[in-house]
């Protein structure tokens, strides 16, 4: 089978390109505009006046526009050769890899659509970190013509667009029938330090020939050590299952990656990936609390309790329904600053749990409409959202300000505009006091440890893959934040010693010895954003906490898969009935 990418190509007739069978990628030629027309999808449309654009760079390093959100579109035209009319009938078609896209997507080739990953506003789904691989029908091709690629995109805060991955177009192939699944003899991804074990692989191939090859399998240390590496031939039966077993002596306690690479004897390759916990509750970070953390605090909450929360509540109809209505939500936090909130209630309906909803990093809340017997509040913190009237520091650069002072950094207002959605609840009669709720993942993770530590009030936390912990060890791990970080030190000159005695007083690490809620985290195994580390550097440090859990996600890197919110609304539900 020949590969067919997009790169370094030739113009044809008409700014098309003819593509080459080479290994190469789809990172440059495209054409780029702003704003929204699904108009732009349509193959016959004139994008001469476009601009160009590589991908596999944020739009906003592209475009030099370092604050442009919203909709914008990807155009990109090829001519086909007929001459792989004979390899893509084999298996109908072929396969459009656009790495991943930040937030939302919808593409269409040739004026249909393909897929879709993410939702647009008023949704407003993010699928930021979901690898988008799409199959074009072998009827949607146009042999020897013009073929157009469109990818409409939303972004709803920090970067955007088609900003890393695996860019490829090609012939499906066997590899697009074959399915490896790993099973683990254990619960929850998770073994015991020193325990030995052994993986099962499944593989079904679904296509009618016998395929000849050899599996390696890698395993490595979160850091990229590798441990242990396997290879062994085999011969996937066509139209059947085959299984293959790997033993492993025991290991340290820690974060582990698998690797496994079925390479055929033709050289293509068909990769899987799977993490692997061992006794991750023995990983420990010692606190690091300054002497005056709880004094730092308890000032903190007496000057959030002087400011009168001057609540203002507008009615929103155009997200109301039969069901629940919808409101906008201003209130005076921390300096009297002015932050904002969605509020959706169910109608006609009181003694209601209540979930404060807290954010990622840079995005936008908009109302949840989805929870049908509870209270949603939506916060956009301050420099979010709709809460960027007054302090807009912006992104990059909401990390660093004012971080010359624990009384300055913005996460001590952040926090408090948390504290103060809490109050909120605390004033509408429809709501059961006893059961407030918070959750959100990364940012919003690192927000539901400090609600909960520092807000008594809260009876439930539900962080995800939770951010702003252990942050030495932290910037050792993870490319950002710890990049925004140095450059900060290096502009400033000030030693580390001084940037961490201001972060300890925002570290979850550090938050988490307070809190006395249940805990209920969740963490993805290949997160290289909020690594499970510094996840369970705060998870271990609940020394308060009776009731507390965890769940791994082992196929997941900063996004956890898509059933997840769902099924923890369902655990949040059967804790309120206990």
């Amino acid at each position: 089978m020949k590969k067919i990418t997009l790169y370094n190509i030739l113009f044809f007739n008409f700014c098309s390109i003819f593509l080459f069978a080479q290994k190469l990628e789809i990172t440059k030629n495209w054409k780029f505009a702003k704003g929204d027309n699904i108009e732009y999808k349509n193959e016959r449309f004139d994008d001469s006046k476009w601009q160009k654009i590589n991908v596999g760079r944020i739009w906003e390093e592209e475009l030099n526009e370092p604050t442009f959100d919203g909709f914008g579109w990807y155009r990109w035209t090829a001519v086909i050769s007929s001459r792989y009319k004979k390899e893509a009938e084999k298996y109908g078609g072929f396969s459009l890899q656009l790495g991943k896209i930040d937030d939302a997507d919808q593409t269409f080739f040739n004026g249909e659509m393909i897929g879709q990953n993410g939702k647009f506003p008023p949704e407003d789904e993010t699928a930021w970190d979901t690898p988008r691989k799409y199959i074009i029908p072998l009827n949607k091709i146009k042999w020897d013509e013009v073929n157009t690629i469109a990818v409409r995109v939303h972004d709803s805060g920090g970067g955007g667009g088609l900003y890393g991955g695996e860019y490829e177009f090609e012939p499906l192939s066997w590899k697009d029938k074959v399915e490896i699944e790993v099973v683990y003899p254990f619960e929850n991804s998770e073994i015991f330090e020193n325990q030995a074990f052994r993986i099962n692989l499944k593989f079904k191939n679904d296509a009618s020939e016998n395929i000849k090859g050899k599996i390696y399998c890698d395993l490595k240390t979160y850091t990229g050590f590798r441990v242990k590496g396997a290879a062994q031939k085999m011969t996937l039966k066509g139209l059947k299952s085959n299984e293959l077993s790997l033993d492993f002596e025991g290991l340290e306690k820690g974060f582990y990656q698998l690797f496994f690479t079925f390479i055929s004897e033709k050289g293509y390759k068909l990769r899987l990936k799977k993490g692997l916990a061992v006794s991750p509750t023995l990983i420990t970070s010692k606190p690091t609390l300054p002497s005056d953390f709880d004094d730092f605090w308890i000032k903190t909450r007496e000057e959030l309790d002087a400011i009168p929360p001057s609540f203002k509540i507008t009615p929103q109809e155009s997200w109301s329904n039969s069901k629940s209505q919808t409101y906008l939500i201003e209130m005076q936090s921390l300096d009297n600053v002015k932050v904002s909130a969605w509020y959706v209630v169910p109608k006609n309906k009181t003694n209601l749990p209540a979930i404060l909803k807290v954010q990622g990093y840079s995005t936008v809340m908009l109302p949840d409409t989805t929870v049908a017997d509870m209270a949603t509040l939506s916060l956009n913190i301050r420099g979010h959202g709709n809460s960027r009237t007054e302090v807009n520091p912006g992104f990059p650069g909401f990390l660093q300000s004012g971080l010359e002072s624990k009384e300055k950094y913005i996460y001590r207002g952040a926090y408090m505009d948390c504290i103060r959605a809490i109050d909120f609840f605390f004033t509408r009669p429809e709501i059961d006091q006893k059961t407030i709720i918070v959750e959100g993942g990364s940012q919003g993770g690192a927000l539901s440890f400090a609600t909960a530590a520092l807000d008594n009030r809260v009876k439930y936390c539900f962080p995800d893959v939770p951010f702003l912990s252990d942050f030495p060890n932290y910037f050792n791990l993870a490319e950002w934040p710890a990049n925004e970080f140095k450059a900060y030190q290096k502009n400033t000159g000030r030693s580390w010693n001084d940037i961490y005695q201001v972060l300890n007083y925002f570290d979850i690490k550090n938050l988490a010895t307070k809190i006395t809620c249940p805990v209920d985290m969740s963490v993805g195994l290949f997160d290289d954003v909020c690594p499970p580390n510094i996840n369970f550097a705060a998870y271990n440090n609940l020394f308060l906490v009776k009731n507390k859990s965890y769940t791994l996600y082992p196929n997941s890197a900063h996004s956890l898969p898509n059933f997840h919110y769902k099924k923890k609304i369902e655990t949040m539900r059967k804790k309120i009935k206990e």
